[in-house]
């Protein structure tokens, strides 16, 4: 899959191969947060050893320029976003109509990765178990207490909470096109709740189980949380 001639993006030593064979597109929402941002990516493009097609970022932060130094170090980039902030999950339905992969991996602004292949093996086993909506690359000590069904190399996202949350999420991780294609857009689904800021993917995730999908997790983690005390409301 990796193509000599395609671009390479990224600060000094850190690159990331871009190339139109790959299958997996990357689509990262971020919001007004610059510094977390600069660390995930750095991050990002430190770790992953796959090759994708396109990265796209968009800013709902609704501020001009708030990314510029991040623009100049990152130019291959898509950056998309507008002066008004719409909210998560049109932010993720603008990026995801434009994806042409058949694969997805979603990220967000406030993480920090710190070991090789984690959409290897996300991928690996999405190809091996059709029923999976994503694959969780958190430490398995990490899951907020979601119950899990452990299999020898992997782990199986119960329903939580009287059966609202299966865990599925917007946390980073793979998933296929196609299983978002199922529902038209999210947004036809679910809004954001600044009261219940939880529920949209809560609802995301009951309809992703009620169509017979769950979530799973890898029995290795692959990043860590950094913007717990930075959340944006």
């Amino acid at each position: 899959m990796k193509n000599k001639s395609a671009p390479r993006i990224g600060l000094d030593s850190i690159t990331m191969i871009i190339t139109s064979e790959s299958d997996v597109t990357v689509c990262l929402t971020a919001c007004g947060r610059p510094d977390l941002l600069a660390t995930t990516l750095q991050s990002f493009f430190e770790f992953n050893t796959y090759p994708i097609r396109e990265f796209m970022i968009y800013e709902d932060s609704g501020t001009p320029a708030v990314n510029a130094e991040l623009w100049r170090q990152y130019p291959s980039i898509k950056w998309i976003g507008d002066d008004v902030r719409k909210g998560q999950i049109i932010a993720i339905d603008t990026m995801y109509q434009h994806v042409k992969t058949k694969y997805i991996f979603h990220c967000e602004d406030d993480w920090q990765f710190y070991k090789p292949g984690f959409i290897e093996a996300s991928k690996q086993l999405m190809d091996e178990l059709s029923f999976l909506c994503m694959v969780w690359i958190r430490e398995k000590e990490d899951t907020n207490q979601h119950p899990i069904i452990w299999q020898e190399q992997y782990g199986i996202m119960k329903t939580n909470h009287n059966g609202l949350w299966g865990g599925f999420c917007f946390n980073p991780g793979l998933r296929r096109k196609s299983d978002y294609d199922l529902f038209g857009s999210y947004n036809m689904h679910a809004q954001f709740n600044r009261a219940k800021p939880w529920k949209s993917e809560a609802t995301i995730s009951k309809l992703y189980c009620n169509a017979g999908f769950r979530a799973a997790i890898l029995k290795t983690g692959y990043m860590k949380h950094i913007g717990v005390d930075r959340h944006v409301h």
